[in-house]
């Protein structure tokens, strides 16, 4: 086995070759959304081939592109039947099925507060709403985070007690510093959330908190159960 390389090359499409075995597969919903993205962007993210011209990653893509070509659809990035490819030169076949593995398989996971900051912001600017769609989400898909986003407000961070019944035995601290109420906030994680019966453009929340007692306890025994 020779010195592990990375090159980047133009190669034919016409001389790919899909890896045997390949386990990835698209629904043909899926793959409309990789059509439709490559039509709308062109062909922007290299696949990666070894020095057999097997694709390591990128099968799905240059199946897409393939389809497209044969239709007569111009993809910008494909020029003459070839397109940009990194080459792993130097791989052993468990490495190069590894890391093929690794390239479908490998994902991190989203912060849903943040995504549906992104998506909203993009909304805002672009002038056809169903070019959102291109990004590979669907409208349930989205409709379901911001859903998510929504649920998380409403719910608190501590399992609260139901209710303060009579016989509850319960004590109410009041802080007359930002300090010490800063401090309390941190140690419980407590944060604002909306009031259940909040709509967009009406929303109420606040910080007001009836916690477990045994939450307390426990952090007064250092997390110690």
């Amino acid at each position: 086995m020779g010195k592990k390389q990375i090159k980047v090359e133009r190669v034919s499409l016409d001389s790919l070759l899909y890896l045997e075995g390949n386990p990835r597969k698209l629904s043909k919903t899926v793959k409309k959304r990789l059509k439709d993205s490559i039509l709308q962007f062109g062909y922007i993210s290299p696949i990666i081939i070894d020095t057999k011209n097997r694709i390591i990653a990128g099968n799905q893509r240059v199946k897409v592109l393939r389809e497209l070509i044969q239709a007569g659809q111009r993809v910008q990035g494909v020029e003459n039947g070839e397109i940009t490819a990194v080459r792993l030169v130097g791989y052993s076949e468990e490495e190069l099925k590894i890391f093929s593995l690794a390239e479908n398989k490998i994902r991190g996971d989203w912060d849903t507060d943040k995504l549906v900051d992104f998506i909203k912001g993009i909304e805002e600017k672009i002038t056809n709403v169903d070019d959102i769609f291109l990004s590979g989400f669907s409208k349930v898909e989205i409709d379901r985070v911001l859903e998510e986003v929504v649920k998380k407000q409403e719910e608190p961070e501590f399992i609260f007690t139901q209710e303060v019944l009579d016989e509850s035995n319960y004590i109410l601290f009041v802080f007359n510093n930002s300090f010490d109420w800063e401090y309390i906030k941190n140690e419980f994680n407590i944060r604002p959330v909306f009031a259940k019966d909040s709509k967009k453009g009406y929303e109420r929340k606040g910080i007001g908190r009836v916690l477990d007692g045994r939450v307390l306890i426990n952090k007064l025994k250092g997390g110690k159960k």
